[in-house]
Parts: C-alpha cells; structure tokens; sequence
C-alpha cells in the first residue's frame, strides 16, 4: 500500500463518520436541541479531522491526496520532534517508508498534539470549576476525536501500517 492509499483510507474513515454523524442530524428533530447541539459539535469534529488533520478540501481531482500529502510532509518535523518514541523510528525510515510513515500517522499526530491535548486540558480546568456547559460540549469534542483516532488505529492494526503508535 503505497502513501496516497493510505491517505484515501484514512479520509474514507473521517468522512464516513462525517456523514453517518450528519445523518443522525437530519433524522433529528427540531424540538430536540440539545441532541441536535451535540451533534453540530460532534459533526464540527469530524469536519476539523478532514479539514485540519488530513488537509482535506473536499476536492475531487486525481491530486487532492497528493496535495494534502505535500502539505502534511512539512508539518511533520515540527511536531514528531516532541515524540521521541516516534520521532526515533521515524528517523530510520527510508524515503519512501517515511512517504507511508506520514501518511499513516500525521493526521493523528497532528489532532494529538494541537487540538485533543488543549480540549483535554479545558475539560479538566472545566471540571475543577464546575462548568457543567463547557463539560458537556469538550466531553462530545474529545469523544468524537476519539472515535476517529479509534477508527484509525483499528484501520492501522488491520493492515499492518504502523500499529500502536500512540
């Protein structure tokens, strides 16, 4: 499986919880909203995950991973410096292994390390003072990133590509 393959697996995951999350939505009646606010943050989630983790634009053209693959190689080598466990395998990985390397991990890499990490923070500063709102929309926030990042490892167990990086 060669990196833009490994792209397109991991955006088909976000995207099928995007819509399966929209559906949800859209069978949600109007009078329900609370529900219908949990799902506008979840579905919020997992647009960042497309937009944010895997560079995804919604384009269509045949170059639309190569693209976002080019973008994620740059941001690769500010973040992974501050996972030493990763950053070590990834340094003795050759080119076209590190091409792979990249696209399997960056995207989670990348929510980990500069979204999930601060959600998790506000959720506990939330907790200590007791702010019941905050709580309910970073505990959907962090849920919904969770279960991306979920589907991803499984997806990375199942065919072998980097497991239990995180």
């Amino acid at each position: 499986m060669n990196a833009i393959e490994i792209y397109k697996a991991q955006e088909e995951i976000a995207l099928e919880k995007y819509n399966e999350c929209k559906a949800r939505l859209a069978q949600t009646a109007d009078e329900n909203k609370t529900e219908k606010k949990a799902l506008h943050i979840e579905l919020g989630m997992y647009s960042l995950c497309l937009r944010a983790g895997l560079f995804d634009r919604g384009g269509t053209a045949p170059d639309h991973a190569e693209t976002a693959l080019e973008h994620r190689n740059k941001i690769m080598p500010r973040i992974i410096a501050k996972y030493p466990r990763i950053n070590t395998l990834f340094r003795t990985l050759t080119a076209e292994e590190r091409g792979k390397f990249i696209s399997a991990i960056q995207a989670e890499l990348y929510m980990r390390d500069q979204i999930y990490k601060t959600y998790l923070e506000q959720l506990e500063e939330a907790k200590e003072a007791g702010d019941a709102a905050s709580i309910f929309e970073l505990k959907i926030k962090t849920g919904a990133l969770e279960s991306v990042f979920d589907a991803w490892e499984a997806w990375r167990k199942a065919n072998g590509i980097y497991p239990n990086m995180f």
